[in-house]
């Protein structure tokens, strides 16, 4: 999903939307959406049948992400005429789209997690208990992430071990190394060794347990990222749609924003 007004992190308030699916072996745009809130030419008092309404959405900007993901996944010439269905959606951690596409679907669509959103997404744990935490330095969250991202690249497509290696970090984070396997430099040389970029390692029993409780909740979870998928592709082809309809300017409102649309889709066919 792409957006034509940048959010805020706070507030989502875009009057359009546009929506791609890409296939996984190919990374080409297989269908595209595109849902407006607003319509330049009713809002001046035109009726809808004597012009291209572009008013085609009603409802929060939020909705537009799961109604779109519905439809492309439901309403698709090109599935239909190759007598396929979806089976398998990677995206983001967002539930409503998978959840509207599982509603709206006759079958099971399987969720595979996006792995960089899922790395970003336990980043943004680690900041909110750092205020707590003195040992948690902006170094020290750079460090777990990196932890986090070796355990995923080393156990893709084995979420048990994944799940256990995850576990397994705050305990190698304070020096205690008897489950980490032969990546931890600990085993070649213990009486040397010393994290990259925490030093000795952490002391804190607080931030242990802090530590602990989220990496538990995120190995839990390991089944959904353990096939080590990305959507770069989709945002990928977000960046050519942005630089073809500068989120500075606004089209949506008019034909020009389709047409827009049509010309970065194109480039990525």
């Amino acid at each position: 999903m792409g957006w034509t007004t940048r959010g805020t992190g706070r507030n989502y308030d875009s009057l359009t939307g546009s929506e791609a699916l890409v296939g996984f072996f190919t990374k080409k745009v297989l269908t595209y959406i595109s849902k407006n809130r607003k319509c330049r030419k009713c809002d001046r008092g035109h009726d809808s049948s004597d012009h291209d309404c572009r008013l085609n959405f009603e409802g929060s900007a939020k909705a537009i992400e799961s109604a779109a993901a519905a439809h492309l996944a439901t309403q698709n010439s090109i599935f239909d005429t190759c007598h396929v269905q979806l089976g398998i959606m990677i995206g983001d951690n967002d539930s409503s789209a998978i959840g509207s596409v599982g509603a709206a679907s006759h079958h099971e669509v399987i969720k595979h997690s996006d792995k960089n959103h899922t790395s970003k997404g336990v980043v943004n744990e680690l900041h909110k208990i750092k205020k707590n935490h003195k040992e948690l330095t902006a170094g020290a969250i750079k460090y777990l992430q990196r932890c986090f991202n070796y355990c995923v690249a080393q156990n893709i497509g084995d979420p048990v071990e994944m799940a256990k290696g995850i576990r397994n970090i705050p305990s190698h984070c304070f020096n205690n190394h008897d489950n980490c396997g032969t990546w931890c430099g600990y085993h070649a040389n213990p009486e040397s060794y010393r994290h990259s970029a925490i030093g000795d390692g952490f002391v804190s029993e607080q931030l242990f347990d802090a530590l602990s409780c989220i990496f538990d909740v995120v190995a839990s979870r390991a089944d959904r990222f353990a096939a080590g998928v990305s959507s770069n592709v989709n945002e990928s082809l977000n960046a050519t749609i942005a630089s073809k309809a500068p989120k500075m300017r606004f089209y949506g409102t008019t034909a020009s924003s389709d047409a827009r649309l049509a010309c970065a889709i194109n480039k990525k066919k």
